[in-house]
């Protein structure tokens, strides 16, 4: 016989599946909820009843269409056994709602979650928002909407207290997609972003593709969250200057931003879930989830 010691302090993550959250055009919208916990066989109820963790709602890339909300379960996993409740929500794809519903559904999941917080052990004076790819670009209005009342379905509700916001390698500026070095082209029917909007070129709706751009959105006046901005130097999906125009915005509006550029990366893929790079992302998340960074 061996004998090994338990190891105390540990935490589990408790996997929660196909958590309905809303309904909408007739379609239930579900999070996969990743629960962080201390050891329940080693800590006493009372410990693990008082834990409230900070809360990364965290948007799958799709290019806007039917998401896959598993891709990232394992890496995320491994992230929230740091100490974070992660939800990873589904929104309606193009196909079904067109641009704004998918700002709309993130922020009708993260208002769930907080009225929620006490069963998933939520601190709701620390929320993140995170997304990839076309989830990235939600991520980033949803950081900037404040109390605009035409990117939500709750248009009488409080701004989400949102303190800060992860974008990996997320859209910006749509129609300046195709002047940069792309394997697609973005501007043409049938493109993702075509798709979003609901028009065959990005040229019939200035408007619309103006609205889209989280540079919009930044307003004079009033605190944002801070940002934390990640791009592969090779990313033939999204370029990598779509990163550059919104970190150079966010800067000369006076917020606080982070530009890392994994250089040699395309879109997305294992390299953005080095530890070294999730470092980075737990000392942003580390330094602005905090009650007294709460933006207003």
């Amino acid at each position: 016989m061996r004998v090994i010691p338990a190891r105390e302090g540990a935490r589990n993550v408790f996997v929660h599946l196909d958590v309905e959250y809303a309904v909408k055009d007739g379609r239930s919208l579900r999070l996969l909820i990743l629960q962080p916990s201390v050891d329940w066989s080693t800590a006493t109820p009372e410990d693990i009843a008082a834990e409230q963790f900070p809360l990364i709602v965290y948007i799958q890339g799709s290019g806007w269409r039917e998401q896959q909300r598993g891709a990232a379960v394992d890496p995320l996993t491994a992230f929230a056994h740091r100490g974070y409740v992660i939800a990873i929500v589904e929104y309606r794809p193009s196909s079904v709602a067109r641009f704004p519903a998918q700002i709309a559904d993130a922020q009708t999941a993260t208002r769930w979650l907080l009225q929620q917080s006490a069963a998933f052990h939520i601190d709701p004076a620390r929320v993140a928002i995170w997304g990839d790819s076309s989830g990235g670009h939600t991520a980033l209005m949803c950081a900037v909407a404040g109390g605009d009342r035409t990117l939500t379905d709750e248009p009488d509700s409080d701004p989400l207290p949102i303190s800060a916001c992860v974008d990996f390698y997320g859209p910006t500026a749509l129609d300046l997609m195709d002047s940069q070095p792309s394997g697609m082209e973005h501007n043409g029917p049938g493109s993702p972003e075509t798709d979003l909007l609901g028009v065959e070129t990005l040229d019939q709706a200035p408007g619309l593709v103006r609205r889209a751009d989280p540079r919009t959105h930044l307003g004079t006046g009033r605190r944002l969250p801070a940002f934390f901005i990640a791009h592969g130097s090779k990313d033939r999906a999204v370029p990598f200057h779509q990163s550059v125009l919104m970190y150079e915005a966010l800067r000369a509006a006076g917020h606080t931003a982070e530009l890392v550029q994994v250089q040699g990366a395309g879109h997305g893929g294992p390299t953005f879930w080095t530890p070294e790079l999730l470092d980075l992302v737990e000392h942003f998340l580390a330094d602005h989830l905090a009650p007294d960074r709460r933006p207003t």
